[in-house]
């Protein structure tokens, strides 16, 4: 995951939750925000979620089309320096 700049900029973090459905191929098919932070992270949770492989859904001979709900989490980088004070 690549954080967007703009949520770096604004301190943005929080949880963006996706749904989507996996075609019997094992496509990514009908992305769909349900909650968003904006800022930039939603576009990268549906960039994510298109990167996602899965393998060839058949159930009895069937095609079958499954939903998803994934939660992608959003958390600024935590810093931490270490300084000496020198007299």
């Amino acid at each position: 995951i690549s954080y967007p700049r703009e949520a770096l900029k604004k301190q943005v973090e929080g949880d963006v939750i996706v749904k989507y459905k996996v075609n019997s191929l094992g496509k990514i098919d009908n992305i769909k925000i349900i909650k968003g932070i904006g800022h930039g992270c939603d576009k990268e949770a549906i960039r994510i979620i298109n990167k996602l492989k899965y393998p060839k859904l058949i159930n009895k001979k069937l095609r079958v089309t499954t939903s998803k709900k994934i939660t992608i989490k959003f958390r600024l980088p935590k810093l931490s320096i270490h300084y000496t004070i020198v007299n």
